[in-house]
């Protein structure tokens, strides 16, 4: 067996056997027992194979104490790679032939990892409670879209091109609707190839672009759109502005961020009754997921609804739109959709309707509720100018205390930009980390590298990191995000547009 305290293999004390026979127990032991004198010279690589091949060979003859050794050389690296996988596997078998010595290491790694949960359900519930907290100090405000104030920027353009100055958020996203329905692709829109329009945001006095074939172009005061029909023309015009000082931010209006697809391809269910729901003594709710009870937001939702009884909060969801149904309809309010017009209210992705569901579920009792905004083309993608002008919409409601995104993509100037906008007008934006299993640097994943995000993680109900969730020091907070149930449009609704049913569909979804 291995030694921890020495940190090498030292063979077990020899069987005093009374009698020696030809029983197939005897040549299991003595077989054992040669593995095991073998493996104390593992050390110097001698005989590793030799011995490995007998312990195993005897072991998976329902043997214990080679079930054992196996389990202890997997775990230690004694002539065999660490494996934390095989060890496991070894003590279950060794546990089942017999070995209290199995046993004990099984319930003490039972006790351990009962232990880890509960700390990491109680280390997110603090975490969690301070993010609502933030969010409720906020008083009611009107609801009312706020106009923008156009700067004073001279911008000098080709004589046939007309800039267009919309004096709302709304209009301005009318006009973004047009532009991309007279100039994108297909291609362009499932992210297959750049579109030809520049996004920028600049703080000059003049800015002179009569040189170069801007085929239409607007401005709401804060963003400028440059169109073109030539992607060598606008390449050279991205090129010119990159070099002024006057920009703050500047980027290609592209596809390339993608709705975290969570909820898409998740089995329905036409009825509550095929998924019995979690009730909560604490609250009087019934909860759908077993991720609100770790949370233990039934018991936060109620202690909530008294201290901060009357208080108002609104959640606005940049998403693939929202399906209401007889549960939700009531807390859902009248958004936007910034793709193909309308209030947001429909969703043939899933998505938006998955993720929402999840925030009326565990804050059940408060007066929260959720503004769609749609931001996604045909399915999933989603373009730069769609999320920046969603940010925008979000900030035009006083209510708009938290702006959730569960999507990601590459990093954008302008996109960076409003998410900070936001931040400075202290609302919480919450994003994922992103389902890539892959490490967040600086300039990787926007918007989860964003630091004054919340960037949340995903973990599975033994409170373990799921093996899909992007991580990193950017990661904030881990939350459930693995069989998670909540709503879906119902099944025939979802990629066609969507006539508003009453019933309410429920799917398995991973959501970070």
């Amino acid at each position: 067996m291995y030694d921890k305290k020495l940190k090498q293999w030292t063979a077990s004390e020899p069987d005093i056997r009374t009698q020696t026979d030809d029983s197939e127990e005897e040549k299991l032991y003595q077989d054992y027992a040669r593995a095991d004198a073998m493996l104390t010279k593992a050390a110097d690589g001698s005989k590793n194979i030799e011995a490995i091949y007998l312990m195993e060979r005897t072991a998976k003859k329902g043997y214990a104490p080679a079930c054992l050794a196996m389990a202890q050389m997997f775990e230690y690296g004694w002539a065999v790679a660490k494996s934390a996988r095989l060890s496991l596997m070894w003590y279950q078998k060794a546990a089942n032939a017999g070995s209290d010595e199995a046993k004990n290491y099984l319930e003490k790694r039972r006790k351990a990892k009962r232990n880890t949960v509960i700390t990491v359900s109680l280390l997110i519930f603090l975490l969690a409670s301070a993010v609502v907290l933030t969010m409720w100090i906020f008083k009611n405000k009107k609801e009312e879209p706020i106009t923008s104030e156009l700067v004073q920027t001279v911008i000098f353009l080709p004589e046939q091109v007309e800039l267009k100055k919309p004096e709302t958020i709304v209009q301005h996203i009318d006009i973004m609707r047009e532009i991309r329905e007279n100039y994108d692709t297909d291609a362009m829109r499932r992210g297959e190839e750049e579109t030809n329009r520049i996004l920028l945001i600049y703080h000059g006095n003049e800015l002179k672009l009569s040189d170069f074939a801007v085929a239409a172009a607007s401005t709401d005061g804060e963003m400028i759109v440059l169109q073109f029909t030539d992607h060598a023309e606008m390449m050279r015009c991205y090129e010119y502005l990159s070099s002024l000082e006057d920009v703050t931010a500047v980027s290609i209006d592209n596809y390339t961020t993608k709705i975290t697809d969570t909820a898409q391809t998740a089995a329905a269910y036409p009825t509550a009754t095929s998924s019995p729901p979690y009730h909560s003594s604490v609250s009087g709710y019934d909860y759908l997921t077993w991720g609100a009870i770790a949370m233990q937001m039934d018991e936060y939702a109620a202690y909530l609804s008294h201290v901060c009884s009357g208080k108002r909060l609104t959640v606005a969801m940049i998403d693939s739109g929202v399906e209401p149904n007889a549960i939700t309809q009531d807390r859902l309010i009248d958004g936007i959709d910034l793709i193909y017009g309308g209030n947001g209210k429909r969703d043939t992705v899933g998505h938006g309707t998955h993720v929402s569901g999840i925030i009326l579920e565990c804050t059940q009792g408060l007066n929260i509720d959720v503004m769609p905004i749609a931001v996604s083309v045909g399915g999933l993608s989603v373009s730069n100018s769609a999320i920046c002008l969603g940010i925008a919409y979000a900030l035009s409601f006083p209510d708009v205390k938290v702006i959730n995104m569960s999507l990601g993509g590459p990093c954008q100037h302008m996109e960076e930009y409003y998410i900070n906008q936001a931040l400075a007008q202290g609302v919480t934006v919450v994003v994922a980390s992103g389902n890539e299993n892959v490490l967040i640097d600086d300039e990787d994943v926007c918007p989860a590298h964003i630091t004054g995000c919340i960037t949340v993680g995903a973990v599975d109900e033994n409170g373990m990191i799921a093996d899909f969730s992007n991580y990193g020091s950017q990661v904030d907070v881990c939350a459930p995000g693995v069989d998670i149930l909540s709503y879906l449009p119902a099944p025939e609704y979802l990629g066609k547009w969507n006539i508003h049913g009453n019933t309410p569909y429920f799917g398995f979804g991973s959501n970070d």
